[in-house]
């Protein structure tokens, strides 16, 4: 087995495809390097486009159907990612959710997780990952029926806005984080 086999057996997903390719151009541009550094430097970068989850679910979530009906004296939140496309990689537009210190979910671009939640004040971190893990804290007030929060990164941070009221499209323009096994009540998937 040669190294390049090694290189796609031993290395994650996206990581193995970059680095393998990288390794391949400079071979095949004729440029004699020391292969290890090589491989350790193109798993480095590698690493960079391969965003993972920074948040474990540690919440059973309600059933993410827009209609669902609300625990008896709670606020429904409705989270969304509305991160910016064109300025952050699909991996770094996964946005992991805590309240109250528990892992809610992670959630992509154009995605959205709703949990229900006791009136009053919350701590909130958002985090992240884009080359490092950028993790934030906050303070919000649960207080109406339902709530709208917009989640989206920041250049260093990762940032939250209670909207005033259900964004326009909502429905067509945001889909749900997954769950497992069945839509109702069980931890996120993601």
């Amino acid at each position: 087995m040669d190294i390049h086999h090694l290189l796609v057996i031993h290395l994650g997903d996206i990581q193995s495809k970059i680095t393998y390719l990288g390794f391949k151009y400079l071979i095949g541009k004729g440029i004699s390097v020391n292969k290890s550094r090589l491989i350790i430097a193109f798993a480095c970068i590698g690493a960079l486009f391969s965003g993972c989850a920074t948040v474990t679910p540690e919440t059973n979530l309600p059933s993410q159907k827009l209609s669902a009906s609300i625990e008896k004296n709670k606020t429904r939140v409705i989270f969304h990612n509305t991160s910016n496309k064109l300025l952050y990689f699909d991996a770094s537009a996964l946005i992991g959710i805590k309240v109250d210190g528990k892992g809610i979910a992670n959630i992509h671009f154009d995605q959205y997780v709703q949990i229900d939640l006791t009136p009053g004040q919350h701590s909130l971190d958002l985090s992240h990952f884009d080359a490092v893990t950028f993790r934030d804290s906050y303070e919000f007030t649960a207080e109406n029926e339902i709530m709208y929060v917009e989640v989206f990164n920041g250049l260093i941070s990762t940032k939250f806005k209670v909207l005033p009221s259900k964004p326009v499209n909502f429905e067509t323009d945001f889909e749900p984080v997954s769950l497992i096994p069945s839509e109702e009540g069980n931890k996120s998937k993601r």
